[in-house]
């Protein structure tokens, strides 16, 4: 059992790319509010939140447009204490999750945007 690994997943989003690029570069503190069961807090640990030079506990992402919507391409890298330590397909999963809940908000104001207003 190797105590290194990485571990990928797609997910498909209604919302278009540049949304979700914005929502989870710019503001991922919201993660706390769009998915309160998975994620209690993200640490900025250096600068303000969306500047350049900002630092805090995201690593890597990519997002490709599509005609309707977009994809966002999840990449875990992760290093276990021991081979007794499972490899963390819960976090994975979680991860997977939260995206789904990002994406419905995103979505929903999108839509609100773009309604008439009367």
């Amino acid at each position: 059992m190797a105590l290194s690994g990485q571990m990928k997943a797609d997910v498909e989003f209604k919302a278009p790319a540049d949304k979700v690029f914005e929502f989870y570069t710019l503001t991922p503190y919201h993660m706390t509010k769009t998915s309160p069961k998975y994620v209690q807090s993200i640490d900025l640990l250096e600068g303000q939140w969306g500047k350049d030079g900002c630092v805090y506990n995201w690593n890597f992402m990519l997002v490709t447009p599509r005609d309707e919507g977009s994809v966002l391409h999840w990449t875990l890298e992760y290093e276990k204490l021991n081979a007794n330590v499972e490899d963390p397909k819960a976090m994975l999963h979680g991860l997977v999750d939260t995206s789904t809940d990002v994406d419905a908000q995103l979505t929903q104001q999108a839509n609100t945007q773009s309604s008439p207003q009367l």
